[in-house]
């Protein structure tokens, strides 16, 4: 697979600069004003397989590699691209979010509790949201909120339920929303919901179950989806 590019004003396709399509795959591209973030991978042409995620800087025609697997078991993919950050999903045993910035050139692990946490989106003020579960679809899923130090649940989603295909934006009042592909993990139904005002929501009270994992309590008065 290749990427293309689409014009919103002229409503054309084009392709993107050059280097960024080669003869294996090129897909998942996310794009802002100075960066293109994008997969590459070999999976169908090699029996050494490997994937990577790479940054194109549109000033300067620089290529950055941020991260790479080995196999087709292991898993990396580009989520979002906002301002001079990028964020990413590694998954090698576990799954974690990565979110690196271009301009200072780090690169940071996101922490949080044991499970996996993956489909990372950011906001321009550099505001992370993602998804953790504890390691199986619908198990405790729920919508993090990290903008440094511990990160905060801030939704969760009904038992058997997951969330994937994170995006979100700042609105033009200044709140954030999240939109995000709701699963059922019994029949693979899936709808687009929202978790609007994210910025602003207060952090999920956790109760410790009897088999030792949590479940996430909303504060009366606030509602999650849409």
């Amino acid at each position: 697979s290749d990427l293309k590019m689409f014009d919103l004003i002229t409503k054309t396709n084009s392709n993107p600069p050059a280097g960024i399509n080669t003869k294996v795959w090129e897909w998942g591209g996310k794009i802002s004003a100075d960066w293109i973030l994008f997969n590459r991978n070999n999976l169908n042409f090699s029996n050494r397989k490997w994937q990577k995620v790479i940054l194109y800087d549109r000033n300067t025609q620089h290529f950055t590699t941020l991260d790479s697997v080995r196999g087709s078991s292991n898993f990396v993919g580009a989520t979002s691209v906002s301002g001079d950050k990028v964020a990413w999903t590694k998954c090698v045993k576990t799954c974690d979010v990565y979110v690196y910035d271009a301009l200072t050139k780090t690169k940071d692990k996101v922490p949080g509790p044991a499970g996996l946490q993956y489909d990372g989106t950011l906001v321009p003020d550099g505001t992370l949201y993602f998804v953790h579960d504890n390691g199986g679809c619908g198990k405790s899923a729920k919508i993090m909120r990290w903008t440094g130090g511990a990160p905060e649940a801030v939704g969760s989603l009904p038992k058997g339920v997951n969330a994937y295909y994170t995006f979100a934006l700042t609105q033009l009042d200044g709140s954030d929303s999240v939109l995000y592909t709701r699963w059922k993990c019994s029949s693979g139904a899936t709808d687009i919901y929202s978790l609007d005002n994210a910025d602003t929501l207060p952090p999920l009270a956790p109760v410790v179950t009897r088999g030792g994992g949590s479940e996430y309590l909303r504060p009366l008065g606030w509602a999650f989806g849409g």
